[in-house]
């Protein structure tokens, strides 16, 4: 019977005093984090400021070799007018270019429409490939009851390539009845005066016949 008291008197003392220890433990603890992260902030802010610097030395000769990107771009199709429109019974001239090419030597190509709203009248060469002045060798293919055109264009053999961009061919449409179609332009083995292959990505225009 005298243990049955005893165990509550404990338990009454021992929280208390695990209440004082926990509040002293407490009270003792903030004080040594201020003071301890404060001692390293010293150390740590001076470490960044070196990496900061180099970060920023490393960045500015990165940001100067920007240049290299401008030729990296991809040899692209381009036409003109972008929104073509035509009457039914009228005419309308495509303008077919290309763009950020290195040494084109030849460019065959195929075309495709819509025979029902467009009829292709005729493909003419540009004046890109001539570059100095050079002839071409040039030769179409209208398959109109399809829809389907190709091209051959090239420079003759000797005379090299040519750089950058411009018109490669004319095509003349008459509209046929009102509608929407497109035309498109695919590359079939455009090749540089080396004779190696330039990969240029189709391209396409859609063409308002009203």
């Amino acid at each position: 019977s005298n243990d049955v008291p005893a165990l509550p008197e404990v338990g009454a003392h021992a929280p208390s005093q695990a209440k004082t220890e926990a509040t002293e433990v407490a009270e003792a603890a903030p004080v040594p984090p201020p003071s301890a992260p404060g001692v390293p902030t010293a150390p740590e802010s001076t470490e960044p400021e070196e990496p900061e610097e180099v970060a920023v030395a490393e960045a500015q000769p990165a940001a100067t070799p920007a240049a290299p990107e401008q030729p990296s771009a991809a040899p692209s199709f381009s036409f003109t007018p972008a929104e073509p429109v035509v009457a039914v019974g009228e005419q309308l001239e495509i303008g077919v270019s290309v763009a950020n090419v290195k040494q084109l030597f030849g460019i065959p190509m195929r075309f495709g429409y819509n025979p029902k709203l467009l009829r292709l009248v005729d493909i003419q060469r540009g004046t890109f490939l001539q570059g100095d002045g050079q002839d071409l060798i040039f030769s179409k293919n209208i398959r109109q009851r399809v829809g389907l055109a190709a091209v051959n264009i090239s420079r003759f053999p000797g005379t090299g390539g040519v750089d950058g961009g411009g018109l490669l061919v004319k095509l003349v449409f008459e509209g046929v009845a009102s509608g929407r179609s497109d035309v498109k332009v695919t590359p079939s083995g455009a090749r540089d005066a080396e004779s190696k292959r330039v990969q240029i990505a189709p391209g396409q225009v859609s063409v308002r016949v009203r």
